[in-house]
C-alpha cells in the first residue's frame, strides 16, 4: 500500500490488467505515469489490443464529487497531454471514460485518495502520427511532468515511469492475434 496523503491509503490495483469496461482485449502494454507524491493515484498506460490498436489507458479517481458523477460516462474530446515541465510539449486525444469506480464518499479526499475502484479512461485506437508524437515527447529518459487535462474540466498529474523506447517497443510488438 502507498501513502498518498495523511492517513489516507491508496489500496487500489491501478494497473492495466485490471481494468473494466474495455471494449478490446489487452494483450500488453507498459506504465508510462504513474501517481506522483501528493496526488491522487493514477496510472496512465500504452498498451496494444488483440486486434492490433494502440491506446492510451488511463485509470485514477476523477476529481469530480460524488453527486456530479452520474453523468461522468461517455466520450470527451479536447484533452491534453502534457509532458515534462512547460506547457509547450503537448498532444491532444479524445478519451471515453468507460467505467465509473464505485462508492458513494462525502468527504472529496476520501473520495479521490482513498479509491478502491477507479474510474477506467481510455483512447479510441490511436494513429501511427499520434504514437509517433507519443514516441518522442516522452524522449530518452522518463519525464518529471506527465499530466492529462481536460477530462470533464479535471486534470490527472503523475510522473513519467518509462521513456519513449518503451512505448516504441510496444509499438513494435503490436500485431493482432487471434483469439
Amino acid at each position: 500500500m502507498l501513502l498518498l496523503a495523511p492517513n489516507i491509503v491508496q489500496s487500489a490495483n491501478l494497473d492495466w490488467p485490471a481494468a473494466k469496461g474495455l471494449s478490446f482485449k489487452i494483450t500488453h502494454g507498459v506504465e508510462i505515469g504513474r501517481n506522483a507524491t501528493g496526488k491522487p493515484a493514477a496510472q496512465l498506460s500504452f498498451v496494444c489490443s488483440a486486434q492490433g490498436g494502440l491506446h492510451l489507458l488511463l485509470r485514477t479517481r476523477l476529481p469530480i464529487e460524488y453527486p456530479y458523477r452520474k453523468n461522468l460516462m461517455g466520450r470527451v474530446n479536447d484533452v491534453w497531454l502534457y509532458v515534462g515541465k512547460g506547457i509547450e510539449r503537448k498532444i491532444q486525444f479524445v478519451f471515453d471514460v468507460v467505467a465509473q469506480g464505485r462508492g458513494n464518499a462525502q468527504d472529496l479526499d476520501e473520495w479521490i485518495f482513498g479509491i478502491d475502484d477507479p474510474d477506467t479512461i481510455v483512447t479510441p485506437q490511436m494513429s501511427m502520427e499520434q504514437v509517433a508524437s507519443l514516441e518522442n515527447l516522452f524522449g530518452t529518459t522518463p519525464p518529471t511532468r506527465v499530466s492529462v487535462v481536460g477530462i470533464w474540466e479535471t486534470g490527472v498529474f503523475m510522473v513519467g515511469a518509462h521513456p519513449g523506447s518503451a512505448i516504441r517497443k510496444i509499438r513494435e510488438n503490436c500485431v493482432a492475434t487471434s483469439d
